[in-house]
């Protein structure tokens, strides 16, 4: 009877998971679903100091002949970490158009012993059986103290305009308790690993870094494109999600809009050409903002998220990755771990980066923004090009709400519900969504929701505008 109990329970237990995962991929479950799926976004830091291309000096010193031997070391790896994150630097001694100067300002080691007060399990005896008997005692322990304050400063500069690209200082404090000394470090052991995490900060700050974001894709009726995602074929995978229908229930539809978001961010991360990169991240952005005002309920919509870490360490893997306008130009696949901010967020940071990127190489500044070219309004083979956003140059009237009304509230430090309202409520709108008017709108310190409201209201007037116009019948 028992058995027969348990049984049913478990055909019970079973029909219901299989009724829930139908009603998964019916129409009406468009989301995750139970099973989710995961496809991997690369994306590409660019360095704070763009020396890509250039050839380079490396020299560190140390205060007197204290540090000397240290900035031999640090020397050696930086320099070996730099050619190995970006090909294309080139290592000379004399006449280099960007000298690094690192100076060690402090490696000072010390230990002590402390005595403290806690609890050890002791050997009181033994049970009937031979075997050990413990108890826990409180008794005096004594902790070895380890400490370690590493420092150094650091300058960048442009030997051939005589400018200085970068200066900073940076410092690695190391403190740990050992019970009895046991597993103590030593001096050199320590010094070791503060070289290699300065010169680890450095190589971050001058050459790009590789990404790894997991995202979640969306499942439902759209199931069959999810094995395009997961491969990266994101060219495939938007060309499948614009042939799908769409859904008549927004909220439902928004998980389709959400997933050409993904498509066109991997796309942009994966550009020739910065102009390229950039018009598929501002329609990623504004996909992502539909999706969320089409259903804020989403929370993986609005919610941050964490990237994957590297599986490797600080060890490099065979794999190379492609910087825009750097084809064929390997670097390191340092794979690093964070959170993340929400898509939305996400690829509008994104933006900010590529057009600050962009509006150094039209000045002329050098190392790696010059270096990324390319025609404007270029785009990757079999998938559509990015819609044109609204705004801009265009002359408005004077009861037109822009970005610059905005920002003049924003300055005068009006409650953002009161700037909200003025948008909501105003009668024209002439919004700059381009990467350049969030740039402005972020300067003035806009917030995330005010942003997403912004670019809401330019995509409904890009797409009233962009729709026709029905004859009057005679």
């Amino acid at each position: 009877m028992n058995r027969q109990r348990t049984t049913r329970r478990w055909f019970h237990g079973s029909a219901i998971a299989l009724l829930l995962l139908s009603a998964g991929a019916a129409s009406g479950g468009e989301g995750f679903g139970i099973m989710r799926k995961r496809a991997n976004l690369a994306r590409i830091h660019p360095p704070q100091v763009n020396i890509s291309g250039s050839s380079i000096s490396v020299k560190a010193s140390g205060q007197g002949n204290k540090y000397s031997m240290a900035a031999d070391r640090l020397q050696s790896l930086l320099e070996s970490e730099l050619l190995g994150s970006d090909p294309s630097l080139r290592l000379e001694s004399k006449g280099a158009a960007v000298a690094i100067d690192v100076s060690i300002l402090q490696s000072d080691y010390s230990e002590k012993w402390e005595e403290k007060t806690g609890m050890r399990n002791v050997q009181t005896g033994n049970d009937e059986k031979g075997r050990p008997v413990f108890q826990a005692r409180q008794m005096t322990i004594r902790f070895k103290v380890v400490k370690h304050l590493f420092s150094v400063s650091f300058k960048v500069r442009d030997t051939k305009r005589g400018a200085n690209l970068a200066a900073d200082t940076i410092r690695k404090n190391f403190q740990a308790d050992y019970e009895d000394g046991n597993g103590a470090p030593d001096a050199m052991s320590i010094e070791e690993s503060d070289i290699a995490a300065v010169v680890e900060d450095l190589t971050r700050r001058l050459t790009p870094t590789r990404e790894i974001i997991g995202v979640l894709v969306p499942r439902g009726s759209l199931d069959q494109t999810v094995p395009f995602a997961e491969a990266g074929m994101w060219s495939k995978y938007l060309e499948m999600l614009e042939k799908a229908p769409k859904i008549a229930n927004p909220v439902h539809d928004s998980y389709r809009q959400y997933a050409m978001g993904i498509a066109y961010e991997a796309l942009g991360y994966g550009a020739d050409d910065l102009d390229t990169a950039l018009k598929y991240l501002e329609q990623a952005s504004v996909l992502y903002n539909a999706a969320a005002e089409a259903n804020p309920k989403e929370t993986y919509f609005i919610l941050n998220s964490k990237s994957q870490p590297s599986l490797f360490g600080r060890a490099r893997t065979a794999a190379a990755v492609v910087l825009p306008g750097m084809v064929n130009k390997p670097i390191e696949n340092k794979e690093v771990s964070s959170t993340l901010l929400a898509p939305l967020a996400r690829v509008q940071s994104a933006l900010v980066q590529y057009q600050k990127m962009k509006e150094l190489r039209e000045s002329g500044g050098g190392g790696l923004q010059a270096r990324l070219g390319g025609s404007s309004g270029g785009g990757s083979a079999g998938v559509s090009g990015a819609k044109d956003l609204g705004g801009g140059a265009a002359a408005v009237s004077a009861d037109t709400l822009t970005n610059e009304g905005v920002v003049d509230m924003l300055r005068a430090g009006l409650p953002e519900s009161v700037i909200l309202t003025s948008i909501n409520s105003a009668k024209k709108t002439a919004f700059d969504v381009t990467p350049k008017g969030l740039i402005q709108l972020a300067e003035a310190k806009a917030s995330t929701a005010l942003l997403e409201r912004v670019q809401a209201v330019a995509a409904k007037k890009s797409t009233s505008s962009a729709a026709p116009k029905k004859k009057k019948s005679s």
